[in-house]
């Protein structure tokens, strides 16, 4: 019998560091997507005026509009602006807002993995509770997490290596059509989101991520060192 609760317990342990990290990681998606200033200073660093042809006063604009379409606030995405002429443009094509639709729909499956997690660490913390084995259910998170950990320094350094590979099969597997395929010369919203754009993002997604685990997994091995 105290055999099968260590065993349950490590399990419990285990199983509640892989929703912790999925639920970090999914929060920290959704808050990064959701975030117009931020927004805006990556565009303004990595796609200037002079290199997409939008006018610099119109980033703010145009970057409140993107994370709010992606944070479901707004529900067309599309901008317009008008010069000094009068003369009124729209920034982007029929295909690029197909594009962004796809993208919606990542933000919006991003929300319910984070929901399951959540839900998931509650079912977790709850037989952790009944099961009263901190020391082992301890062992069991700091398993989960440093497996997530190693995990994740795979594919960074993967992306270190070849991000375009990295780039590439990510939008093979999350999207079903070759809308992602823009062409700079012609489409707004490329210009706006270039390479170093997302290894940006890329790395400011990992980095966060990996700062929470770590913490996660000092917090379990310091657990596993109090005896019951």
């Amino acid at each position: 019998m105290l055999r099968m609760r260590s065993i349950f317990s490590r399990i419990c342990g285990f199983l509640l560091a892989l929703a912790v990290a999925l639920l970090l990681l999914a929060m920290i998606i959704d808050g990064l997507g959701s975030s117009a200033p931020l927004m805006q200073k990556m565009m303004t660093s990595f796609a200037p005026a002079d290199a997409t042809g939008l006018p610099a006063e119109e980033y703010p604009g145009m970057a409140r509009m993107i994370t709010g379409y992606l944070s479901g606030r707004e529900k067309t995405f599309q901008y317009t602006w008008t010069d000094a002429e009068g003369v009124t443009y729209l920034a982007f094509r029929d295909y690029e807002q197909q594009h962004m639709a796809d993208c919606f729909q990542l933000f919006v499956l991003c929300r319910k993995v984070a929901l399951g997690s959540a839900l998931a660490v509650g079912v977790c913390m709850g037989a952790a509770w009944l099961l009263r084995d901190r020391r082992r259910i301890s062992q069991g998170f700091f398993l989960g997490s440093a497996v997530t950990i190693l995990s994740a320094l795979a594919l960074i350094v993967w992306g270190l290596v070849d991000f375009d590979g990295l780039f590439i099969l990510f939008h093979q597997i999350s999207f079903d059509n070759g809308l992602w395929l823009l062409d700079p010369a012609t489409d707004l919203l490329i210009r706006l989101m270039p390479t170093h754009f997302f290894i940006t993002y890329a790395a400011v997604l990992g980095i966060s991520w990996l700062g929470g685990m770590i913490l996660a997994l000092l917090l379990s091995w310091r657990m596993m060192k109090i005896r019951r």
